[in-house]
């Protein structure tokens, strides 16, 4: 396997580790493997691009690095934005313990499309 399918792989399980969380009602869990998802798949797509992985955990400034090298990334914005923030957001007791259901299945949704887009992109 190579690196870049490694990522891939690993976003991957993210997904079906969000999609398994909600089904035990582990919304606060899901989300944030939602988030991790996208994080990890657009590693993935920088590894492919043969580009420095900067240890990040924003959403926002790898979407950058990848639109920079591809402006089809754009098709994902929304779906990163709306992902943007959820791996601490429902972290920590705070404001928010848990998210409701349709934020949680948003998230997963949008995880789903950016893994798509970026597998996608690397084949």
């Amino acid at each position: 396997m190579n690196p870049h399918e490694e990522w891939l792989f690993k976003a991957d399980r993210d997904l079906r580790g969000a999609k398994g969380m909600l089904d035990l009602e582990l919304e606060d869990l899901s989300v944030y493997h939602s988030q991790q998802c996208a994080e990890k798949a657009l590693k993935g797509y920088l590894f492919y691009q043969l580009q420095p992985i900067p240890k990040s955990h924003d959403l926002g400034r790898l979407f950058g690095l990848c639109v920079s090298l591809d402006a089809d990334f754009f098709d994902v914005e929304t779906e990163i934005k709306g992902l943007q923030g959820l791996d601490v957001r429902f972290r920590y007791p705070d404001i928010d313990l848990v998210p409701d259901f349709a934020t949680t299945q948003e998230a997963i949704d949008f995880a789903e499309i950016v893994l798509n887009f970026v597998v996608d992109k690397c084949l």
